[in-house]
This record gives C-alpha cells, structure tokens and sequence, in this order.
C-alpha cells in the first residue's frame, strides 16, 4: 500500500508557500500520478494528500497511481497516525470513541488505537469518516472503531465501539481487501478481485446494492467487476475500472454521478460526457459535491457541483455530464495531478507548473487576487512542483528540491510561521523543507520528520497538535505520547 511513496493531503491552509529552517531539505518523490479526493479527508503531505475535502475519502488509483496510505475526516477535529511498525495512533476529539482507545475522552496527546484484545497492529492503512475509522490490516482484513448507529462499522450491529472491531459479510470476517476509501457515514473497500465492498449508511444509495437501507455488514456493490480506483464523497460513491471507465452510485442532487440527472441511484451508473461514456480514466478524486477524473492522456474532466466554477468550463452551472476543464488557452492536458478543495481544483501538469479554478475567496487560486475564476488560471512563477495538495480553502504544493509553497486561508497558524490570515499569491515555507511528510487539517498542520518524529501547529482548542496542552501554536510544536515524544512516525494524517 505504501511502498515508500509519498503524496500530499487535502485541507491545507494559506494562499502561498514558504519552506521550515534547519530540518533535512530531501523529500521523496513519488513515481507515480497522485490524484486528491475531497473526501478521505486524510491529510497527508508527501505520504497521503489524501484527498480530503468534507470527510476524509482517500483515493486510490491503478498501477501505476501513487496509493497513500493514511486517511482521515476533515469534518471532524481527531488526526490519524499510522507508524512504520503498523501501529496506529490519534489525538484531538474522541466523543464517539473513533480514536480506538478504549475512551470517549478528549487526546491532547497521541494514543494508540486498540482492539478487545489488545494493541491494534499490523496496519496499512486508514480511512476515516466524520465519526468513523476504517484500518486495513496486512491480511487483508479491515478493522473499525467509533461511531455504529448508521453501521459505520461494518460489525453487525448499530452499537458504537471505543476499540476496533473486526469487519464482517454475511458469512464472516471481510477478506482480501486491498483499498479503503470513507465517505461522511459509509465506507467502501477495494476487493483484491476488483470487487467493491460497502457498509454504513445507504440513504441515497451510496453503497451501490439496490437499496437505501443502511448495512451493518459489508455487502457488494452491485455488478462492479475489474476496479483499480475507489473514492468516496459526502454520500456519494465513485469506482474505475480496468477499462478507463468510470462508474458512480449514491447522492445526485448536483448532477455528481454524471448520468445527466439530479436523481440518486441505487446502482452503479457510468459517469457520460455529451458524445457519450466517459472513457480512458485512470484516477478519480471527489470535492464535496464534484468529482474531478483525469485519462491516461492528461486531459480532465470534472462533473457535479459548479457554484463557484471548480469544473473549470467557464460557467457555474451544474455539470449533469461530464465537461472537460478548461484552461486559458483551451482544454486542459498534459495533467498528471488533481487536487480537490471544497469548492475548487488544482491541476499539475508535466512541466510542473500549476493552474488552479474556482473559488477564490480566501486566495486558495494562488493567482494573487480573490476573484474566484471559471477556467483554470496559472499560479504564477511557481514551477518544477512535485507535488499539489488542496484543503477546505488553501493549497499547497512541493517542488522537486525539497521546497514547500503555500496559499489560502492561514488564520490559525496551521502553516508553522505565525498566523498570517489570507494569502493571495504563493509564499515559500522554509520551515517545512526539512520535513519528510505532511498532513494538514482543517486549521492544523502536522509535519514528519526523517526521524520518525512529529511536530504541529495551528489551532489546538481539540488538542489536536498533541503537545499536551489546548493552546494554539504560531510556531511547529513536538507531537506527544502518554510517555513523551511520539518517535518511530511512518506517516500522518489530519483530520
């Protein structure tokens, strides 16, 4: 899952970039495409990116598509670690007992993750929803902890768990699962067969059996076969398959499934353009009521919600089929990178350079205004980036040296040089070049260092920088554990 592959997450903070001082300038690239959901809210910098713009639904991608290997919500206020020993660990809010410890108290302070028996160990990787975390387990089975009573859990029951319970079919333990990816109050799993498992709650038909009926067990999704990629929205569910296309199933009220209609389905329907199937897709990712699909020629197309212009076909109407993104000279191509924000998008192309659409309110365009914009518009003078990654309202993106550049919304310090409110243009962050990975929530950033060791910043009312203390920090502060500093740190996420 993780293979020494690093990516970034969605929910960053601030409108430039600026790197942190005196830490190793080296990050390693990924050798692969990343693309960002809106939902798996897992924040990872360089490791996950994840995707996240409501919820933490992490994105997976064929052969070939860096995989992260951490997730988590970006509705809620808990953070997520997965350690390089296959342990997992968490801080900040815990009222539904998603963090796994055997509690509903309050982390200022990293904790680890338990089953009934013990330790939970042996993970690879993690999902979480608004009140749920989902693990897969090196054996392929899925373990999940919080809030039950949509039956987040997958375990049989509607009774919430403080420790991690085993996922379960209706004939026994879920096996074989090689991708996780969580919506707001579902999950779906990713079948080393290309089947799609899915449990929790089925309102709108986000778990793709033919029902609304919520499910306390995992079940298949119907007739889905051959699937590489899975991402999961707000209530809303996408899959790709072996052959380019892409299949959705759940909510539909801003035309996200893309099967021109505003009505939810029950059943996987394939996402269309105007001239017909959408085709030759290689990654997906989900904002929070758009979804953005990249081919295997870099050419973009974007479907679903359009308020603020984040399909980038110059219009705000809603996008009941799939249109291709826009740039300024055209269609976009040459893309290798997709990010979702909550109402807006980044694209990397394959000179490095970005170009951003959407809203702009908080500068998170990084274009040096706030006027949100309807085709995609260049974030000037930034070039040879690795890496982009999108929050609720700010973005980042890492260069091929190591360098890290931010913009957007920064009103709690999340980005480690003080708070800074709104920047319009990119600025270096010379504090993070040292660090190997990232995560950003929400309004905190996490940092990893080569060391194994963590450090954050931002706001801390939840105790989500983990320092033992419920205190904003303006400035990156070591990461804790019951016994002192957390150490040993394969990855982070931010919720």
């Amino acid at each position: 899952m993780h293979e020494g592959k690093n990516f970034y997450q969605r929910k960053a903070g601030a409108i430039v970039a600026e790197p942190l001082a005196g830490f190793d300038k080296r990050v390693h690239n990924n050798a692969g495409i990343r693309v960002l959901s809106g939902y798996q809210i897992a924040s990872l910098f360089l490791p996950i990116l994840l995707a996240m713009v409501f919820g933490l639904a992490k994105v997976h991608a064929q052969s070939g598509i860096g995989v992260s290997s951490v997730a988590l919500s970006t509705r809620g206020h808990q953070t997520v670690l997965l350690s390089s020993n296959g342990s997992v660990w968490g801080l900040g809010v815990n009222s539904n007992g998603s963090l796994g410890d055997g509690t509903t108290l309050l982390r200022p302070g990293l904790v680890r993750m338990q089953t009934s028996t013990g330790n939970l160990s042996g993970a690879l990787d993690v999902a979480c929803g608004t009140n749920h975390t989902a693990v897969l387990m090196g054996n392929g089975t899925v373990w999940t902890v919080g809030l039950n009573t949509s039956g987040e859990l997958g375990n049989g029951n509607t009774t919430s768990q403080r420790k991690a319970v085993q996922v379960l079919t209706a004939s026994g333990p879920l096996t074989g699962v090689t991708a996780l990816a969580a919506g707001a109050s579902h999950t779906l799993a990713l079948g080393v067969s290309g089947e799609v498992w899915a449990w929790g709650s089925n309102t709108v038909g986000q778990l793709g059996n033919n029902s609304t009926l919520n499910s306390t067990r995992a079940v298949k999704v119907t007739g889905l076969t051959g699937i590489v990629a899975i991402a999961a929205g707000d209530r809303f569910s996408y899959a790709i398959k072996n052959d380019g296309s892409a299949w959705a199933f759940g909510d539909n009220a801003n035309g996200q499934l893309g099967n021109n209609s505003t009505t939810a389905s029950r059943i996987p329907v394939q996402v269309r353009t105007s001239a017909g199937n959408l085709t030759s897709i290689k990654a997906v990712a989900a904002g929070s009521g758009h979804g953005v699909f990249l081919t295997a020629t870099g050419s973009v197309w974007s479907v679903g919600l359009n308020t603020s212009g984040q399909l980038g076909n110059n219009s705000t109407i809603n996008g009941l089929l799939a249109v291709p993104s826009r740039g300024v000279s055209g269609n976009l191509s040459g893309i290798t990178e997709v990010a979702c924000g909550d109402a807006f998008t980044l694209f990397l192309s394959t000179n490095g350079t970005i170009s951003a659409v959407g809203s702009n309110t908080n500068g998170q365009l990084g274009d040096g205004t706030r006027i949100s914009r309807l085709t995609a518009v260049p974030v000037a003078g930034l070039t040879s980036v690795s890496f982009v990654c999108a929050g609720a309202d700010r973005s980042f993106a890492v260069k091929s040296d190591g360098g890290v550049f931010a913009w957007g919304g920064d009103l709690y310090g999340a980005q480690g040089q003080g708070a800074r409110g709104f920047e319009w243009s990119w600025t270096p962050l010379p504090q993070w070049s040292a660090f190997a990975r990232a995560a950003s929530g929400s309004s905190h950033t996490l940092w990893l260092k080569a060391d194994g060791s963590v450090w954050a910043a931002g706001a801390n009312l939840y105790g989500q920088l983990g320092n033992g203390l419920a205190s904003n920090s303006l400035v990156p502060v070591r990461t804790q554990s019951g016994t002192g500093n957390l150490t040993a740190i394969q990855d982070v996420a931010a919720g």
